[in-house]
């Protein structure tokens, strides 16, 4: 019953917040700017990042997002499951995974999932228990139709549907694509 509760709670959090990664941007147009400067800059595509960070873990993730810190540098953070969807919410092990880009301060740093964030996690993990893809099932696609730059990925509702929501470098400035979360390649 607390399962479904959260579910509940989860779906309705969807509809009102937006996903983890791929909430609205809130910088303004010099930050935007100095984010992709620091992307363009950087060797590892959202996609080897990931699977950088997760490596030696059986952890899936389940939405990403590379973010500038109070200092400028550029921040990778990951949020994944330890036992995957064969379990509850409640006994996912969900967790968020931070570390710095930069190869000498590559050291992932692994966080609870705090209540302020607990929302999206839930509501990332709930698309994701029924997505027929995984995030690294988007993101080769993303990158087959060009999407060089992605800054974040997860699963969100738009307009009513269930969807991977990409942010993409799109000539300069930051935009959006999409791809349906229940339709198959």
């Amino acid at each position: 019953m607390k399962s479904i509760a959260w579910l509940t709670l989860a779906l309705a959090a969807a509809v009102v917040s937006g996903s983890f990664a791929a909430e609205p941007a809130k910088q303004n147009s010099e930050d935007e700017g100095k984010l992709l400067q620091a992307l363009s800059a950087q060797k590892l595509t959202m996609r080897e990042a990931i699977k950088k960070v997760l490596e030696g873990t059986k952890d899936i993730p389940i939405a990403a997002r590379f973010a500038l810190d109070d200092k400028g540098e550029l921040m990778l953070r990951v949020l994944a499951t330890e036992k995957g969807f064969a379990t509850d919410v409640d006994h996912a092990g969900i967790k968020l995974y931070r570390t710095y880009v930069d190869a000498a301060k590559w050291k992932p740093e692994t966080k609870a999932v705090n209540a302020e964030h607990l929302m999206r996690a839930s509501e990332c993990w709930t698309l994701m228990a029924v997505s027929r893809d995984s995030l690294d099932d988007i993101l080769e696609r993303a990158e087959k139709d060009h999407h060089n730059i992605i800054y974040a990925i997860g699963p969100g509702i738009r307009d009513g549907k269930a969807e991977f929501i990409l942010s993409v470098d799109s000539d300069g400035k930051m935009g959006e694509a999409r791809y349906d979360l229940r339709a198959r390649k």
